[in-house]
Order: structure tokens, then C-alpha cells, then sequence
């Protein structure tokens, strides 16, 4: 997994999750409008890039994103913002979150095919 960042890492965070046999670089307009106010974490997928990787899971990818917000000390995100298979990203992550120590203030996923919540999702974090 690649993830591009944009603005400066003190404002507020945002992780936008790109569809399926895209890159996070196909969000880089709308990150960029962004980034004066905002920390902009753009992911492009194993599988998705040139640079190699193999996509397994949505949950593995979701995986991936919290062992960087936790490697790079990143505790609190404002929004998980998600569309079609990044949707289904955001769903995981937002299923794994209530395990972690980093807190989501909110998620806007739109697209995504939602025939099964993860187990627990429906339950509170506090």
C-alpha cells in the first residue's frame, strides 16, 4: 500500500478511500482544495499500483491503514470519507477503530455494496 499525504500533519485528519482499479491520486483534486485545513491521507491499494503488492482483503487494506496511523502517531481522525470499494474499506476500518486507540470523529461512505455489516458494527466504541 502506498498513501499519499497532503497538508500538514497538526490539522485535523482525513483518510479518502478510492474505488476498485483506482488510485488515491484520483481524489487529488478534491485533497488538494482540502489540504490548507486539513491532513489528507490518500491510500492506493496493494494491487493498485505499480509498485507490486497483492490485494487480498478489504479488512486486510483496512489493516494496513491503522498499522500507519499507528506508526505515524496519528490518534484522531476527523472523517473516513469512502466510495464504492473504498466504502467497504472505510466499513472495515470503522468496525476495527472501536479496537484501537484512535478515535473517528465521523465517516461518509457512499456507494458501497452493504448486503452484511461486519459483526459488532452496529454496537457503540464508548
Amino acid at each position: 500500500m502506498i498513501i499519499e499525504m497532503l497538508g500538514r500533519k497538526e490539522n485535523p485528519g482525513v483518510i479518502m478511500l478510492n474505488g476498485s482499479f483506482t488510485t488515491g491520486y484520483g481524489l487529488r483534486r478534491i485533497a488538494d482544495r482540502l489540504s490548507d485545513r486539513y491532513y489528507i491521507l490518500l491510500p492506493t491499494y496493494d494491487g493498485h499500483h505499480k509498485s507490486g503488492g497483492v490485494f487480498t482483503t478489504r479488512a486486510g487494506q483496512a489493516q494496513k491503514i491503522i498499522e500507519y496511523l499507528h506508526r505515524e502517531d496519528i490518534g484522531r481522525i476527523a472523517l473516513i470519507q469512502g466510495v464504492s470499494m473504498g466504502a467497504e474499506i472505510g466499513l472495515a476500518l470503522a468496525s476495527m477503530f472501536c479496537r484501537t486507540d484512535i478515535r473517528v470523529d465521523r465517516f461518509l461512505f457512499d456507494g458501497g455494496l452493504f448486503f452484511a455489516f461486519p459483526p459488532g458494527f452496529a454496537q457503540s466504541c464508548g
